[in-house]
């Protein structure tokens, strides 16, 4: 960008505080954020400014659209879940669930994350589980659509 070689990109927010390259030009104004695509809620650094910005799911005004859009950005909420085998004692998976969940709130792991760039955005299981079973279960209209999308 700053050799002129390209002019924008695509992606989250928060990835531009991931280095300090993209983390300064950010800083000097030289990348300026131009649409939000809406999907999960932003980091709190980030809320204000992608607040004020246009929202592209709001100028989806086909039903059919906008639920091929929804399944699409809801895999941007999930980009790193944690699996196990399917049959595990539901004991054994309360104790992993609650174990994640109180490791991803931990101030110095969050800290300790945040300093080496990365934004942590923990989703629950039960999230997580809803949005799987709405990509499995797409009515029929919208799984059409998508297939024409990424053909």
């Amino acid at each position: 960008m700053r050799q002129g070689e390209v002019d924008g990109v695509a992606t989250a927010a928060e990835t531009l505080q991931a280095n300090a390259l993209t983390k300064s030009m950010l800083e000097d104004n030289f990348i300026v954020l131009l649409l939000s695509f809406g999907g999960a809620k932003p980091p709190p650094k980030f809320a204000p400014a992608i607040a004020k910005l246009p929202n592209l799911r709001d100028h989806i005004t086909d039903e059919t659209e906008r639920r091929a859009f929804d399944v699409y950005i809801g895999t941007f909420n999930i980009t790193r879940p944690f699996l196990t085998t399917p049959g595990i004692p539901p004991d054994r998976l309360q104790i992993l669930r609650g174990a994640l969940w109180k490791m991803m709130h931990d101030a110095e792991f969050v800290a300790a994350a945040e300093k080496q760039g990365f934004v942590l955005h923990p989703v629950g299981h039960e999230e997580v589980g809803s949005l799987v079973q709405a990509m499995f279960n797409l009515p029929k209209p919208v799984k059409e659509k998508l297939e024409e999308i990424f053909k």
